[in-house]
């Protein structure tokens, strides 16, 4: 009696074991018939069905260990995400579903398949990205890259490409949080490009971190030594911090490399300007900081003729050269005629110096205040009173606007 009872108990179990092997199959049947269905409507009720047997499946502790289950349980919910596109619930268990049987197929019997759904997978999301990029949807953008290279860690591997991609996004985004996350994800892959440097020594200036933009723009340099967005990076860095010194040396070392870039002799040139405005310098520094500064923005005129910035710049340092000594004259003694002569002349040779430039400024951006305040006080100033009014006239007539 026992020994039936026994076989009994094992032919019980047997058909338990063996039913829940047939829901795998079921499900995948009702998969298969679904692909093959004429009408929407007919689509997702044979889905739901394998929806219900796979479900089963893959909770009975008999067929949860399977490969196949899982394989067959990723297959139908992506086909399900596909009809409900915007219920992640059923994308992130298609996903979690293929990392499962990925790593319970030791016979590989579906790693290759896995493999094609998977890449199908990140390809379509990466579009879908591309797509919101192209659209100025950064922040989808990047959360679609990101859910693409999510997917190839499925098989174990990291898309750093898509990684760096997402970064892009993100920086587009004005996500420099999540920025920064990526480019640490592709350091971490093994995977060094200057633009990971780059965008964290960016993404650490910006936070006034200068503990880890100067490491990570060290590894970067020594890695990339003639990156030219690396050079940059460093300079800006380097400005940010208030090092000008170093700053300066690096725009140097871009100018001889990149002789036809405007914004590196303007950028050059404000430095030097910077020095000069500097009083605590000798005179000699001083004059020095000043011919280099004309050069410099000089410089940067003749590559851009239709450059804004160093045009202004030139024509208010020539008026604040100006400015500083009509305030010496201002300060000699009342019987100092003949010196207060002359250095009114010397300032109103500056003034005359500065006009030019403050000139063609405004035929670049006729309606900047700054410029035109100027050009008023330098024309009323040189006697030009037809040219006092016209500018006064000007500045009204854009104040009532």
């Amino acid at each position: 009696m026992k020994r039936v009872l026994i076989g009994f108990f094992l032919i019980l179990a047997f058909i338990i074991a063996r039913s829940q092997s047939v829901n795998t199959q079921t499900a995948y049947n009702f998969l298969k018939e679904a692909t093959r269905a004429k009408s929407l409507d007919e689509k997702q009720k044979k889905l739901a069905e394998a929806q219900k047997y796979i479900d089963e499946a893959s909770a009975n502790a008999e067929t949860s260990t399977d490969a196949k289950t899982w394989f067959y349980k990723a297959l139908i919910y992506i086909n399900l995400y596909r009809l409900s596109p915007n219920d992640s619930a059923l994308f992130s268990t298609a996903l979690t579903s293929f990392k499962k049987s990925y790593a319970l197929d030791t016979k590989q019997k579906f790693t290759e398949e896995i493999k094609v759904n998977v890449d199908t997978l990140r390809q379509n999301l990466y579009q879908k990205g591309v797509d919101k990029f192209n659209q100025r949807k950064f922040e989808e953008s990047m959360n679609q890259i990101e859910l693409a290279a999510n997917v190839y860690s499925i098989i174990n591997l990291t898309d750093t490409t898509l990684l760096l991609t997402a970064a892009v996004a993100a920086e587009r985004a004005g996500r420099s949080d999540k920025a920064r996350d990526y480019y640490v994800a592709v350091l971490k892959a093994g995977k060094n490009t200057p633009d990971i440097y780059f965008g964290l020594t960016v993404f650490y200036t910006k936070l006034q971190d200068k503990k880890n933009a100067y490491e990570v723009i060290k590894k970067g340099r020594e890695l990339y030594p003639k990156n030219q967005d690396l050079i940059k990076a460093e300079t800006n860095m380097y400005l940010a911090f208030g090092e000008d010194n170093k700053a300066l040396e690096q725009l140097k070392l871009i100018a001889t490399a990149d002789t036809a870039n405007p914004s590196v002799f303007y950028a050059m040139g404000t430095l030097y300007n910077k020095v000069y405005n500097d009083t605590t310098k000798t005179k000699e520094v001083r004059k020095d900081m000043l011919d280099k500064a004309v050069l410099a923005y000089e410089k940067a005129i003749t590559i851009n003729p239709n450059y804004f910035e160093p045009f202004f710049n030139l024509g208010i340092m020539y008026n604040n050269v100006a400015a500083e000594i009509l305030l010496k004259a201002n300060n000699l003694p009342n019987d100092a005629t003949a010196e207060y002569d002359k250095l009114k002349l010397e300032a109103d040779s500056y003034l005359t110096k500065a006009l030019p430039y403050l000139e063609k400024a405004l035929e670049i951006n006729p309606t900047d205040m700054d410029t035109m305040m100027a050009l008023k006080q330098i024309y009323v100033r040189l006697k030009q009173t037809d040219k006092a009014k016209a500018i006064n006239e000007k500045i009204s007539n854009l104040q009532k606007k």
